[in-house]
């Protein structure tokens, strides 16, 4: 197969770090180049061929959007950004596809097969081996790898978020839940309040108002009862004559 040559535009030097780690994962991507400027950007696609571009929105000078609106001929765009309001105007501009930071590596492949003109699979015999689902969060001015294996809970207090990890440490990040919910598979996760989420097969014991996460307590939201009881009684197995 031949590789898709991809140029990273970022004026993050950790954003265009994982960026680069996931397209070095992926056999058949290339990186022709990573710049942290739009006017970067546009001086090396005169001199290199790119056939898609991760490009982040909000930038010194030239940001992406108007980057998007002022070149008439560039390559296929994934837009690659923290902040979910650009959302609608992304698409306006036809952007393949919109990845909310921090985006796990399996989010990423799905943007790649945008790009292949495949719905749900990758091709097969490359060499991919993405290793346990994860994400990246910053924290601390630094980049954190989060194993989705190694989660417990998420909790939201004020203006930051802690994801509680089993070996007892936990990653303090400067977001939202709504954003770190967005990293995290449907199928595995499930909000139980405004301030919680938690992993499906870590919860030991619940009932209509708390549920625990080995033995931590977490209460159950009000508003969140019906949508957890629906999603957590389908899992019971109730024995005969006790219906």
């Amino acid at each position: 197969m031949k590789k898709i040559k991809c140029l990273i535009v970022d004026d993050e030097l950790l954003a265009l770090d994982i960026l680069e780690a996931y397209i070095a994962q992926t056999d058949f991507l290339k990186l022709e180049g990573r710049c942290q400027s739009v006017v970067e950007a546009i001086s090396m696609l005169q001199g290199r061929k790119a056939d898609l571009i991760f490009l982040d929105i909000q930038m010194p000078g030239i940001s992406g959007i108007q980057f998007l609106r002022t070149m008439p001929d560039i390559p296929q765009v994934i837009l690659t950004t923290a902040y979910p309001n650009y959302a609608i105007e992304a698409f306006e501009l036809n952007v393949l596809d919109y990845l909310l930071k921090p985006f796990s590596y399996e989010r990423f492949l799905k943007s790649i097969t945008k790009f292949l003109g495949q719905k749900d699979s990758l091709p097969v015999n490359e060499g991919i081996d993405p290793g346990p689902e994860s994400f990246y969060v910053r924290s601390e001015k630094q980049m954190v790898r989060i194993v989705l294996d190694d989660i417990l809970y998420i909790e939201s207090l004020r203006n930051h978020v802690f994801i509680h990890l089993q070996n007892g440490s936990s990653v303090k990040t400067l977001n939202t839940i709504n954003n770190i919910g967005e990293s995290l598979p449907a199928e595995n996760f499930i909000r139980i309040h405004r301030s919680y989420i938690v992993p499906l097969r870590k919860i030991s014991q619940f009932s209509a108002a708390e549920l625990k996460i080995g033995h931590q307590p977490l209460p159950i939201g009000r508003n969140y009862r019906s949508f957890v009881s629906q999603a957590l009684y389908g899992k019971v197995i109730i024995p005969k004559g006790q219906h």
